[in-house]
């Protein structure tokens, strides 16, 4: 029977379930089960530091205690360290078989993760002063997102302790649902004990942080957003019209995804065109059908936006959901929909005869 849900182990799991053989004899039973190789990495990575202060410690007691003994090795550092890396292995490989997730470790996937680095995106956002671990988290995650987009499960179950993954679970879900078209549930690693039958599953209510000055975060966004919206426009004379004019109209409204999706384009197209004042609107969007460009938006309009986003990402990330959700209501006002003309019976929309 083919199996509909996966279950993957972060590293801190494997240090918590030590008997990963009989916890995958159980799970194993309704789910598929799976080891990112990230995670056996790791564990040879603690494996090694573990041998080598082994090793120091036997070389300063050598030194110590030289006038009245010698030390003599059954094995050298790299000999010990290769025959314990082979034995760890063969466990995994035995216990898994096929169900290892590799990772990659091309230009590709170095950039994808340098990506985060700079936009500070989960899971490097709260590795505060451990940008190594923020490194393997990154590398752990979006080699399970590409896998899954390739094959495995369409329901995933990802296990960890780590609060790097724990803290931004909905943002990361998401994120994997965009990439894969499945859904994964982030948990802690006691809801495996909940999964076998020995707890009860226990909710825990996100923490939401209150915000200082929330009266002028909440004008800073509408004003913000509504600067790309709405543009001084100006009459074939020169003069500036009284009324801002819409910079673009929305042929169909949008969603949060997408503006989330819309938002996270903007830091590129600024780049892209840092020196210039202004960008038109349709440059802008050009990506999106459904938004039609009219005016040119002032860049430094632009780079509040991206600013504005980036912050709420970094440092208010409970709110990213609201943020998304005022922003696709402002832009939503600049919808209007498709009329056409028609001389003997005046206006109507799609359901009549469309003009070629």
């Amino acid at each position: 029977m083919t199996k509909e849900k996966a279950f993957v182990f972060d590293t801190n799991f494997i240090l918590q379930y030590k008997d990963l053989v009989e916890v995958v004899s159980i799970l194993e039973k309704e789910f598929s089960v799976y080891v990112p190789q990230v995670s056996i990495e790791e564990r040879l990575s603690q494996h090694y530091v573990d041998l080598r202060e082994r090793y120091g410690e036997l070389e300063g007691f050598q030194k110590k205690h030289e006038d009245i003994a010698r030390i003599e090795l059954t094995k050298t550092f790299d000999e010990k360290y290769k025959t314990l890396k082979n034995a760890v292995n063969k466990k995994y490989t035995d216990l898994f078989q096929k169900k290892i997730i590799p990772f990659t470790k091309d230009a590709v996937t170095f950039e994808a993760i340098w990506d985060r680095v700079h936009k500070k995106e989960p899971p490097f956002r709260t590795a505060k002063g451990a940008s190594d671990k923020g490194f393997k988290d990154a590398l752990l995650w979006l080699s399970i997102i590409r896998f899954f987009k390739e094959s495995g499960e369409g329901e995933v179950v990802f296990l960890t302790n780590d609060n790097n993954f724990l803290d931004n679970a909905t943002m990361l879900e998401q994120e994997f649902k965009n990439a894969t078209k499945k859904e994964i549930s982030i948990k802690n690693n006691k809801h495996y004990e909940f999964v076998i039958g020995k707890s009860e599953e226990v909710s825990v209510a996100p923490v939401v942080r209150p915000i200082a000055n929330v009266q002028e975060l909440r004008k800073k966004i509408v004003n913000t957003i509504e600067n790309i919206c709405n543009v001084i426009a100006y009459s074939s004379n020169g003069f500036i019209n009284y009324e801002d004019e819409k910079a673009f109209i929305l042929r169909e409204k949008i969603s949060e995804a997408q503006m989330e999706k819309v938002l996270g384009e903007l830091h590129e197209i600024v780049t892209a065109n840092y020196l210039h004042q202004e960008i038109d609107a349709d440059r802008i969007f050009h990506k999106h059908e459904s938004i039609e460009g009219h005016h040119a938006i002032p860049i430094e309009n632009l780079e509040a936006v991206v600013e504005l986003y980036n912050e709420v990402k970094t440092k208010m990330p409970d709110y990213l959901a609201q943020f998304l959700t005022v922003a696709a209501d402002i832009f939503n006002r600049n919808y209007e929909e498709i009329s056409y003309f028609n001389a003997d019976e005046g206006y109507f929309d799609d359901d009549g005869e469309l003009p070629f």
